[in-house]
């Protein structure tokens, strides 16, 4: 048995040791299927976090045609603290007087509650 394997691997060798590193070069330049891993994914989430704080950290065109520009997040931040968001008055409140119907803590009926705007 011995000498069978001792035959058998020194053939298979002889047969497979003629070129391997040509046949492993040939497979190599074949891309897998889509979708590929990331070939470096902390790189490129670092690139991706860099681009996206440049943007936010930055002034620049969003439309030049129609004068839209982006501003730095913090100072539109700023902005929004001192002017406030825009806001509609209630239509539930008009009909009662500034209150509104809300279901009771029993639940067996509603009652009013003072709408602050």
């Amino acid at each position: 048995m011995w000498a069978m394997f001792d035959f058998l691997f020194s053939r298979e060798d002889a047969k497979n040791a003629a070129n391997p590193a040509a046949s492993m070069m040939k497979e190599r330049t074949r891309l897998p299927p889509e979708p590929r891993l990331q070939e470096q994914p902390k790189i490129e989430l670092k690139d991706l976090r860099a681009d996206e704080d440049a943007i936010l950290g930055s002034y620049g065109w969003i439309d030049p045609n129609k004068g839209i520009v982006r501003i730095p997040i913090d100072q539109a931040i700023d902005i929004v603290a001192q002017k406030g968001l825009p806001s509609k008055p209630s239509p539930a409140g008009l009909d009662n007087d500034g209150y509104r119907t809300i279901p009771a803590d029993s639940s067996s009926g509603q009652t009013l509650e003072k709408i602050s705007q």
